[in-house]
């Protein structure tokens, strides 16, 4: 099975790599953050930047051609930084 990149306008890396790929029925992606699309900035608030990730975890999956239905397992962490200010990572 050949391997396909997934670039999603808006809230791709800095570095030229893909936001995931896709072999066969499997789409993996690297860290998908929260930050905003419009802005490429965190928002201050930790439900914002949830928000901003699920929308973009949706955006990547269906760019791949899936759907957030068809998700069999998400790692999410969460770290402080910042003086103290929960991110979502």
């Amino acid at each position: 099975m050949r391997r396909r990149a997934i670039y999603v306008s808006g809230i791709g890396h800095q570095s030229p790599i893909p936001n995931a790929a896709r072999i066969g029925n499997v789409i993996a992606s690297g860290l998908i953050r929260g930050p905003d699309p419009a802005t490429h900035k965190l928002p201050p608030s930790i439900e914002a930047q949830c928000a901003h990730m699920f929308a973009n975890i949706r955006e990547t999956v269906e760019a791949g051609g899936g759907h957030v239905d068809d998700i069999d397992r998400q790692i999410r962490q969460f770290g402080r930084k910042r003086r103290g200010e929960i991110v979502a990572a």
